[in-house]
């Protein structure tokens, strides 16, 4: 398919800042499902005199869509042997773009960074990270969360129009500001009804892990259950946690971590606890 197509985004999008610079742009999640193609870019709106995290630098995040069975696609003038393929909704994803103390800047995780229900119609995106300890030695007060937020993804199958609406109340966890060491994992059940979350901070700190109810109806943000520290120290403790496609939430866990007692050092609900597989990640 993508070799047949090329996404095209409004000309509009196409920026340049007020020295005639191009805005960077980068790619930071992509996903289809029913034939509606996530994208989401992040723009650095405003790098500053140097390329990395300098203190001028900001950040945007752009939600596109595009149907991909979209029939009025534009023929190339440009004698390729490819079609474009025009967004049908591009939007930012934030208000205002973000300083580099809100965006951060960590290894393995990256702002803009989103896992999407399998539905299509719910996307949990990272809107907000510690700047790493490379990049912070002259702050005085790192930021120590993360922030996720939530989107609905609204398509209209009689006229093809679609939105992506932002839910009011974001979720807010631990993280620690190590480059090298600190991170966030994500995983949301096939209905965008639940978001399991997991977090490293400092070497000597165990994790974070917890499962928040982001249905609609919910105005809460609290986690259902949380663990926290989750072992003690950075590595080795969830080694992965995955909502399967039968919707049961798949734990693999680390050597740091007794498998016998893992799901009895939080009060996990019953409705959830029954839909939990926890297999020890060193025996694989």
């Amino acid at each position: 398919w993508f070799g047949r197509y090329r996404l095209k985004a409004p000309d509009s999008f196409l920026l340049k800042d007020d020295d005639n610079h191009e805005h960077y742009t980068e790619l930071v999640h992509c996903s289809i499902v029913k034939n509606l193609l996530l994208v989401i870019i992040c723009r650095w709106t405003d790098r500053g005199e140097i390329m990395y995290n300098a203190k001028e630098t900001r950040k945007q995040l752009f939600g596109l869509l595009y149907n991909v069975q979209q029939q009025n696609q534009h023929n190339n003038t440009n004698n390729t042997n490819y079609s474009l393929l025009h967004s049908i909704v591009c939007e930012p994803l934030l208000h205002d773009p973000l300083d580099r103390n809100n965006y951060g800047c960590l290894d393995y995780v990256y702002f803009g960074n989103a896992e999407r229900s399998r539905n299509g119609q719910v996307v949990a995106v990272v809107t907000a990270l510690p700047l790493g300890n490379e990049d912070n030695e002259d702050d005085e007060e790192p930021r120590e969360t993360a922030r996720v937020s939530i989107y609905d993804i609204v398509y209209n199958d009689d006229d093809g129009k679609a939105k992506i609406c932002k839910r009011e109340r974001d979720i807010l966890v631990p993280c620690g500001a190590r480059t090298y060491e600190s991170g966030l994992t994500m995983s949301i059940d096939n209905r965008g009804e639940y978001l399991s979350i997991a977090t490293t901070q400092d070497c000597d700190e165990g994790g974070f892990w917890g499962v928040f109810n982001i249905t609609s109806s919910s105005t809460c943000r609290e986690p259902i259950f949380q663990i926290d520290p989750l072992g003690n120290t950075y590595n080795h403790n969830l080694d992965n946690h995955q909502f399967t496609p039968d919707n049961e939430l798949l734990l693999t866990i680390g050597e740091n971590l007794n498998g016998d007692t893992f799901l009895t050092d939080g009060e996990i609900p019953s409705y959830l606890l029954k839909r939990m597989i926890v297999l020890p990640s060193y025996e694989h």
